[in-house]
């Protein structure tokens, strides 16, 4: 149900703008004309990174850069929460969890957004040997990670922990303030990467590609990702956003090397594993092959323009 009208005229502010999906994020809603003069696009992003992406953003004019730790709403805005405030810091485990935990709903709480869109995870639909609770895919209506724990020296199980919990607060401050919320759990993500943005799973694709072992993996294209999100504004409920199926090892390393690649097998099966919910968003999933020959394309491309400066 949406509700408030695509046409209202809002700012559309973006949290973590710096990163590979806000950034995909921004694209889109550039590209499907949701921004305009009378909606332009906030990017927010720690105060040491505002130059480089105002540099970033120089010939696009509908989108500012602001630091997020100062700026203040001055119109109706609708808010995409993209930034993990989660950095992988030995020692801090739990301190990093909590910051990740409790971020989010204070910048709800000072925004005063009329919409948000929450992006979330698997990490919060499911944990370690946690069975679905229908007893055969994990969905987004029933199924919540509760087997995750806080846990200083293991930064798995916090992050995962911090997610969960991070969604269940961001929730409960979109009831308090009755603002209506879209969640949005995405499966690992893949896709084109954007210069200057660096990303786990890119890091994992270089590996496979330069000759490691492919273990299987649940997936979804970072641009249908975008793409929810920009389509979830001013509705409510929780999707799941995934490739339904977990691609096992050996047919993730048979794309990875058609296409170039040295990668090797690894273990683990494929098999269907959650319920996808992106059409109900009014997006249809781009093919696996698809999604891993891009993003080896456009990680050559990369190198070759780094090459040249």
């Amino acid at each position: 149900m949406t509700l408030i009208p695509s046409c209202s005229p809002l700012v559309h502010i973006v949290t973590g703008s710096a990163g590979y999906l806000a950034k995909h994020t921004i694209s889109v809603l550039l590209q499907t004309e949701t921004a305009s003069p009378t909606s332009p696009i906030v990017g927010l992003v720690r105060s040491s990174r505002v130059t480089d992406e105002r540099a970033f953003y120089a010939d696009e004019p509908l989108v500012t850069i602001e630091d997020i730790d100062t700026y203040e709403a001055v119109a109706p805005n609708r808010l995409y929460l993209l930034a993990s405030n989660f950095r992988n810091v030995p020692g801090h485990e739990i301190s990093q969890a909590m910051e990740n935990i409790n971020t989010l709903p204070e910048q709800i709480t000072r925004l005063k957004p009329l919409s948000v869109v929450h992006v979330s995870s698997m990490a919060a639909v499911r944990g370690p040997g946690q069975k679905p609770k229908n007893g055969e895919v994990f969905t987004a209506a029933d199924d919540y990670n509760t087997v995750s724990k806080l846990t200083e020296d293991d930064f798995g199980k916090s992050y995962q922990y911090s997610k969960t919990e991070q969604e269940i607060r961001v929730k409960r401050t979109c009831d308090d303030l009755d603002i209506p919320l879209c969640s949005i759990c995405p499966s690992l993500i893949l896709g084109p990467p954007v210069h200057a943005c660096n990303s786990e799973s890119l890091s994992m694709l270089t590996k496979w590609y330069g000759g490691s072992s492919c273990q299987s993996r649940l997936l979804v294209d970072v641009r249908d990702v975008a793409q929810s999100i920009v389509n979830g504004g001013g509705k409510e409920g929780r999707y799941i956003v995934s490739k339904e199926d977990r691609t096992g090892g050996e047919e993730l390393c048979r794309i990875v090397n058609k296409y170039g690649g040295n990668a090797k097998p690894g273990g683990w099966e494929g098999g269907k594993e959650v319920r996808n919910d992106s059409e109900k968003l009014g997006v249809r999933l781009r093919d696996l092959e698809t999604t891993i020959k891009d993003t080896i394309e456009g990680l050559k491309l990369n190198k070759q323009q780094q090459v040249k400066r």
